[in-house]
């Protein structure tokens, strides 16, 4: 990335490179937290999902008090970021000619937090014309998440941001109880295998958060580079990739397994009706 023609460095993760030996780094708080920073990642699993690498190796990091260097490598290279930053805090996060990181959820105050007009009622008293209403919410805070493609960049379990399309708002309570509004992203379906429930071209609300199975549910999985969107089942030793298209045939992977990775799941989504 960065300057054009540049050679890309085919950076691994397999094997953490501790730059120290066993000794421990004293910047090692503030390395982490830069490089958590610039995956928008708040704990080690997270960060594990976003390397695509397995939680044992952020803990033997913590643990050895140390930031592999090819971790820091490897997200200057995939997201154009600035090592002297990473390493050192030093300068710009951004490489010279690279664009933004895709921006975390924006929140955006209009009075505060929703609230209800008026108190709820108490019990479910009947009224002449039938049961009392819930209440009525004013608007509050509005959530603008971040457009994805359903592709990932190179070397990550990170999807690749659509700078195409402005992002979509929401507002904060209805978004509140549905999972983690900070992992939640929105995506554009592409394909006809999760018709007529999913249909082309929808819109889906993506929570990262979310990736144990939950039998029943739609996820976004990665199969190396290619990403799917599938309704999972599991079996003992597999899961089961069904889609709601009865003419597309369902499929069985071993799991867990390392080339298949759950990257969120959908919460909702929205179509047009024609």
């Amino acid at each position: 990335m960065g300057e054009t023609g540049k050679t890309q460095r085919a950076v691994t993760l397999k094997e953490p490179f501790f730059p120290y030996g066993p000794q421990s780094d004293d910047h090692f708080d503030e390395r982490l937290r830069r490089l958590m920073g610039a995956l928008e990642v708040d704990t080690g699993s997270e960060l594990a999902k976003a390397l695509g690498i397995k939680h044992q190796a952020v803990s033997a990091a913590r643990k050895r008090r140390q930031v592999p260097i090819n971790w820091m490598l490897h997200i200057s290279e995939a997201k154009g970021i600035s090592l002297d930053w990473l390493l050192y805090g030093q300068g710009e996060i951004r490489l010279p000619g690279e664009g933004p990181l895709c921006p975390p959820p924006t929140i955006v105050s209009l009075d505060g937090y929703s609230r209800p007009l008026r108190d709820a009622p108490q019990g479910r008293e009947p009224l002449a014309g039938g049961y009392a209403p819930g209440p009525v919410y004013e608007a509050g805070q509005i959530v603008l998440l971040p457009r994805v493609r359903p592709r990932l960049l190179p070397g990550t379990a990170l999807f690749e941001q659509d700078d195409s399309q402005p992002g979509v708002a929401f507002q904060h309570f209805w978004l509140a109880p549905r999972g983690n509004i900070r992992s939640m992203t929105v995506m554009d379906m592409h394909g006809t295998h999760m018709e007529p429930a999913i249909p082309h071209r929808s819109l889906l609300l993506l929570d990262r958060s979310q990736t144990d199975v939950v039998p029943g549910n739609v996820y976004v999985l990665a199969f190396g580079a290619d990403v799917a969107v599938k309704r999972l089942d599991r079996l003992p030793g597999r899961l089961l990739l069904l889609s709601d298209n009865a003419q597309v045939a369902a499929q069985e992977v071993v799991w867990p397994a390392e080339e298949a990775r759950i990257l969120a799941r959908v919460i909702w989504v929205g179509r047009d009706i024609a």
